[in-house]
């Protein structure tokens, strides 16, 4: 779990190099994690788990992106 929050990190490290914005497509490496992934790591953001795939990967992208001044 631990190389899954570094591999997170950098890749919102790598958005914001980019300057991805939030109408950007979600990144691969969120839409090849498993619900139970994405619901751990919107809980950990104090989020809501709730709601289709799709719905938990838009969720968390664009925390990443408010997390590192998107």
């Amino acid at each position: 779990l631990r190389a899954f929050a570094c591999s997170l990190t950098a890749m919102a490290r790598t958005l914001e190099r980019v300057g991805l914005s939030r109408d950007d497509n979600t990144p691969p490496e969120i839409t090849k994690l498993k619900a139970a992934e994405l619901k751990a790591e919107l809980k950990k953001r104090k989020l809501d788990e709730k709601g289709k795939k799709a719905e938990l990967q838009t969720r968390l992208h664009h925390a990443i992106i408010d997390e590192y001044g998107g």
